[in-house]
């Protein structure tokens, strides 16, 4: 079973340790028609962050969101077990995950905050496939306190709490150490027919996400009805390549239209110690329409 490990790795942006599936599966191994629409849908199940509220700004779309199909399940795991065979047999058909980054790492320099943002899809064969995935997950997890399960990674404590949310629902507290960072993660899994989904907040501190983990887990619960019984939840959220926006504005040193001159009032060369060196300036999009 894989403990999202995705937004633990995006702390210190090294988007290229994870896997994911450039599109979706082309149809699903069988299932009937609820599941097929279940599988359209699942990247606009996810949460945006505009629809979360009350985290930092700041944060970003880390380019380990998107479809994970069975093989970049498998490759993003932990469990060596773990293939794209042991995964169809065990009913997963593919996923969908949205993960967001502070790009700074101002929580992790400073010790306090919130690093990273993440909810997740997972689609069944079956409900009964989905619990039994689920429950496995739990207990993986819980397994795999002060252990190392790769190079690199050391899990500390791991307890598992009630989320209070309806249904078969988990709540997690992990503390992680990733490369000499330490962080903690709230994580809430829980299922819905034939989906496996989850929330989870890391904070670069021991501050209780719980309430936050579960809210968010209540919005992704509500977009998942919502999908499932024929409403829409909007546009898909943008996933960057190799952390390139996919706004329409790229990095440019050109100055974009109706926008007045930033570069006059920016700090240059001159403006900063001289042990300081400065890259060549350029407007870049950050949160559309909104230029910096």
């Amino acid at each position: 079973m894989r403990i999202r490990v995705a937004a633990l790795v995006a702390v210190l942006l090294l988007p290229a340790c994870g896997t994911r599936a450039a599109d979706p599966p082309a149809e699903a191994a069988g299932g009937g028609e609820e599941q097929e629409v279940a599988q359209r849908l699942l990247e606009t199940m996810v949460v945006p962050q505009e629809d979360i509220g009350g985290l930092p700004r700041g944060l970003r779309v880390s380019p380990e969101s998107g479809w994970k199909d069975n093989q970049a399940e498998a490759k993003s795991s932990l469990d060596p077990d773990d293939s794209a065979a042991s995964l169809r047999t065990a009913g997963r058909v593919t996923g969908y995950e949205l993960a967001y980054y502070d790009p700074t790492q101002a929580a992790i320099r400073s010790g306090s905050g919130v690093t990273n943002v993440m909810t997740w899809v997972d689609l069944f064969t079956s409900g009964d496939a989905a619990s039994a995935y689920l429950r496995a997950h739990v207990d993986y997890a819980l397994g795999r306190a002060d252990s190392s399960p790769r190079e690199g990674v050391s899990f500390g404590e791991v307890e598992a709490f009630e989320p209070g949310v309806p249904g078969e629902a988990y709540g997690l507290r992990e503390s992680v150490d990733f490369a000499g960072d330490r962080v903690f993660r709230t994580i809430i899994v829980f299922r819905r027919g034939r989906i496996v989904a989850g929330s989870m907040v890391v904070r670069a501190d021991r501050g209780d996400e719980a309430a936050d983990a579960v809210r968010i887990a209540g919005i992704l619960d509500q977009r998942i009805q919502i999908g499932l019984h024929g409403g829409s939840n909007g546009e898909p959220v943008l996933v960057p390549e190799d952390g390139v926006p996919l706004d329409g504005q790229q990095p440019t040193a050109e100055q974009p239209p109706g926008v007045p001159d930033l570069g006059a009032i920016a700090l240059g060369p001159d403006d900063v110690p001289g042990e300081f060196a400065c890259d060549d300036g350029r407007y870049t999009r950050t949160q559309p329409p909104r230029i910096t």
